[in-house]
């Protein structure tokens, strides 16, 4: 047969087959039932309205085009809706796409525009670009949302991808949420992702991941929970919010922007970044964690309002700079460790009580009344202006390459040895540490190789029983 048009109150298909040689064009005031039938067009298939769609278990697909305007939209239970060219898909109310439901675009771009939109364990896969609207949730729990050679949209006023798959292969996933993004145990890949959802992002045991540029997370008014998770980027990885918690969760980028308005968590968590390292937060808790910079140059900057605990932690950098300004610091049992020639931007008072190990190789200006020091410290240039100094056993302080310190204790006398120029400022006794271990070389730790960015999933084809060529 040719072309095929029709206008009616409905059409039930149930079972059957239509097919048009042409273009097909449907008007339905009721319902279109396909379930278990095939409707295929060889030419474009346009359903300009139609009460509701019920294509379980069905198929609708045309080798050209496919519009399809509705108030509902059943295609679950391996319903399939496919077309070799553009697919457009108008429902103002629900799409069920759950249980190995397909909506496929073969060689072209992808629209769905829904009150809400159901794809557990479904599919919706498109050859170019894909753009996915809904006014309510977007349920993607085991389901997979796949652009392979476009840009991935999505917006909603939820989107729950637990276990699920958000993918962009070959260009940018972005994603206006006002409500939660849940990734948890879920993956989101592209090669870049700018992400939005105003009421929070999980990313419990999930993974995020710009294979070739920013991973951008913008969280409001409230956090994101990369517990467990992965956030990745092979260029910049910048975050916003209220609080992060990356317990035992991993962050890795070119250049690391973390700004949040309360608290940083990274107990036993790792965050690192190949160059510069920015945090700031209104406390840091980086209790068995690791803070790193590894490349040389930059800066590495710490401002935070509140304690930086750092109990039994890690910062190290390699940064050229390396600012830590906070209220409070909680050092024992853990390592500062700055491999950058330049300063070393840290209040007295933070070293004075912290405990633990501070090194550098850059200049260190420590100034206080009287300072009794139990910490190890080193540094390439160390300046001590201290009226009242003493050391306990665990304490060291040892200068590489320049010590000037204005110091007095009335117990030993002398000005402290420097492992290379020093000056004594004052004639007032200080004292000297004797047997005081040689300085050691100064590297950082090799980056883990599981910090980088595994390659996306593959995509999986189309069963060929329900691409649109047959």
């Amino acid at each position: 047969m040719g072309g095929l048009n029709f206008t009616g109150n409905s059409l039930n298909n149930q079972g059957g087959n239509l097919r048009g040689e042409g273009a097909v064009t449907l008007d339905l005031l009721g319902a279109l039932v396909n379930t278990q039938g095939k409707l295929a067009a060889s030419g474009p298939l346009l359903l300009k309205r139609s009460s509701r769609i019920d294509n379980q278990d069905g198929q609708l697909v045309s080798q050209n085009l496919m519009t399809l305007f509705s108030n509902s939209l059943d295609n679950s239970n391996r319903g399939t809706l496919a077309a070799n060219g553009a697919l457009q898909v108008n429902v103002s109310g629900e799409v069920r796409n759950q249980n190995d439901g397909l909506i496929y675009s073969r060689d072209a771009g992808l629209s769905l525009s829904a009150g809400s939109l159901n794809n557990a364990k479904g599919a919706i896969q498109s050859a170019k670009a894909q753009t996915l609207a809904a006014t309510g949730g977007i349920d993607n729990q085991g389901g997979k949302l796949i652009a392979e050679d476009g840009d991935l949209d999505i917006q909603g006023a939820s989107l729950d991808n637990r276990a699920g798959v958000l993918s962009s292969l070959k260009g940018l996933f972005q994603a206006r949420i006002s409500g939660v993004l849940n990734n948890h145990g879920g993956q989101a890949e592209a090669q870049r992702l700018d992400l939005q959802a105003l009421a929070g992002f999980d990313n419990g045991a999930g993974r995020m991941a710009a294979k070739g540029g920013d991973l951008l997370l913008n969280a409001g008014s409230t956090g994101v929970d990369n517990s467990h998770g992965g956030l990745y980027a092979s260029g910049r990885v910048k975050a916003s919010g209220n609080q992060l918690d990356n317990s035992t969760g991993q962050i890795n980028g070119q250049h690391i922007d973390l700004d949040f308005n309360g608290s940083l968590v990274n107990q036993g968590g790792l965050i690192e970044s190949r160059e510069s390292l920015a945090l700031r937060g209104a406390s840091l808790d980086n209790q068995g964690g690791k803070l790193r910079a590894l490349a040389p140059g930059g800066k590495t900057d710490l401002q935070i309002g509140g304690l930086f605990d750092n109990r039994n932690g890690l910062l190290e950098s390699a940064n050229t700079d390396l600012t830590l300004a906070a209220s409070g610091f909680l050092n024992q049992g853990g390592s500062l460790l700055h491999l950058g020639e330049g300063n070393f931007d840290i209040a007295t008072g933070n070293v004075i009580n912290a405990g633990g190990s501070l090194v550098t190789r850059g200049g260190l200006t420590l100034t206080a009344d009287s300072w009794t020091n139990s910490s190890v410290i080193q540094a390439g240039r160390l300046n001590l202006d201290v009226n009242h100094f003493s050391q306990t056993a665990a304490g060291q302080l040892l200068a590489s390459q320049h010590l000037q310190a204005g110091a007095a204790v009335g117990t030993t006398t002398g000005c402290w040895p420097a492992m290379a120029a020093w000056t004594c400022r004052s004639a007032a006794p200080i004292p000297v540490m004797a047997g005081y271990p040689a300085w050691a070389p100064l590297a950082l730790a090799r980056p883990s190789s599981t910090l980088a960015p595994r390659a996306a999933s593959p995509v999986a084809a189309v069963p060929r029983s329900r691409s649109p060529g047959n």
